[in-house]
C-alpha cells in the first residue's frame, strides 16, 4: 500500500499501467507514477462548495477525463487539467460513468 498525500475521500481510480494511475475524491485529483502519489491543481468548477470529483478514466498517461458534483466535466491533457462545458461533449457511457470526446 502506497500513502496518498491528501485526507479527503478518493472515490474512482483509473491506471494505466503497474506504474502509473489517477484517483479523484473530495477536492482531490491524484497522479500515482512510479510508487508516488502527487496532487494535481485543477480548476474552480460550477459549485459553490467542495470540488468533488467521483469519477476518472484516462484514456492514456496524458489524457484522461474526471466527472464530478454539479456538472463539472475536466479534461486532463498535456499536464493541465480544463474545465470543461458538458454542453460541447459527446458522452458515451463507460464503467458506469460519463466520459467521452469533444463532438465533431
Amino acid at each position: 500500500m502506497v500513502p496518498t498525500p491528501t485526507i479527503m475521500h478518493l472515490f474512482d481510480i483509473s491506471m494505466v499501467s503497474a506504474d502509473e494511475g489517477w484517483a479523484v475524491g473530495t477536492d482531490t485529483l491524484l497522479h500515482f507514477i512510479n510508487g508516488t502519489w502527487s496532487e494535481v491543481e485543477f480548476p474552480i468548477t460550477h459549485c459553490n462548495f467542495e470540488r468533488t470529483l467521483g469519477q476518472v478514466e484516462m484514456l492514456s498517461a496524458t489524457e484522461g477525463w474526471a466527472t464530478g458534483d454539479c456538472g463539472t466535466f475536466l479534461h486532463y491533457t498535456t499536464g493541465t487539467a480544463i474545465l470543461e462545458d458538458p454542453v460541447n461533449l459527446y458522452l458515451p457511457i463507460a464503467r458506469g460513468g460519463a466520459f467521452g470526446q469533444r463532438a465533431r
